[in-house]
């Protein structure tokens, strides 16, 4: 079971996702207008993996929603995701591969820039993030999805979308939906 926290800040909200594990992943909007994705917890490697199964049914839901949209090419759901798909800058930084999403994180060149992939396997999506290192040699955890200058155009609607989900959806009160009952009688 993931716990979801949601903390105000002066953009809007904070989100902590608590795994069973004690590692949390959290999503904030910050000041700078863009998207933040950061591990928090310790780890013996320069790498952490989280899983989100169907039993965390509605987050599930939400990070089905962002994987899909990247996969099949639609972040904005029109005619600009074709013309985005066939441009230069998306074929020189390609975001799914072998359907697997790599997002590097856009504060650094993707040489030495955190990567967060995103994979999907048997009703289990699979989060997985590499630290990288910044410029000044330090180590950084964390992913930044720029709303401005990305260097995957418009692919940061999708997590943005993600993180309003996220933060519309109260998980203290789950009613079960049909397709959730469903998948629990198969």
């Amino acid at each position: 079971m993931i716990l979801v926290n949601k903390y105000k800040n002066e953009f809007g909200n904070q989100i902590k996702l608590i795994f069973s594990s004690g590692q949390s992943l959290y999503i904030l909007f910050a000041g700078n207008q863009d998207l933040y994705i950061i591990h928090r917890g310790k780890t013996s490697s320069d790498s952490c993996e989280f899983e989100i199964t169907e039993d965390d049914y509605e987050l599930y839901c939400i990070f089905d929603k962002l994987y899909t949209s990247i996969v099949e090419y639609k972040p904005y759901d029109n005619k600009v995701d074709n013309i985005f798909k066939e441009s230069e800058k998306y074929k020189q930084y390609p975001l799914v591969k072998n359907d697997e999403i790599y997002f590097y994180s856009d504060d650094d060149p993707e040489e030495i820039a955190s990567l967060l992939k995103i994979s999907k396997n048997d009703g289990i999506i699979s989060l997985y993030l590499k630290y990288g290192t910044h410029l000044e040699g330090m180590k950084s955890n964390g992913i930044r999805i720029r709303t401005n200058g990305s260097r995957y155009g418009l692919f940061y609607i999708p997590f943005m979308q993600m993180y309003n989900e996220i933060n519309e959806t109260n998980f203290e009160y789950h009613q079960v939906t049909i397709e959730e009952y469903m998948k629990k009688l198969k």
